[in-house]
């Protein structure tokens, strides 16, 4: 299950009483999940595991951040000139 909210991925499973003897995040014993179906999560995760941002997202970030700065430095070199050609 993905909570969309905090990007964080879990099993929905607050009730899951299984350890996780080797240390890899999941459950060693399946989780039987209610309902007809009979079904279970054979590796039900014990602990929130937060998801990588979508690689796209960080591309535009990173690009914009570059816009942003080279903006500010081309306005902090007129600002010096101008106070040069003053002086």
């Amino acid at each position: 299950m993905d909570n969309k909210t905090t990007g964080i991925k879990t099993t929905g499973a607050s009730d899951y009483k299984g350890v996780d003897a080797n240390n890899d995040g999941y459950g060693d014993t399946p989780y039987n999940i209610i309902g007809s179906a009979n079904a279970k999560d054979n590796t039900p995760l014990i602990q929130a595991i937060p998801e990588l941002p979508n690689p796209l997202i960080i591309l535009l970030t990173t690009t914009l951040l570059g816009i942003t700065v080279s903006a500010l430095k081309k306005r902090l070199n007129t600002k010096q000139q101008t106070t040069k050609t003053k002086i």
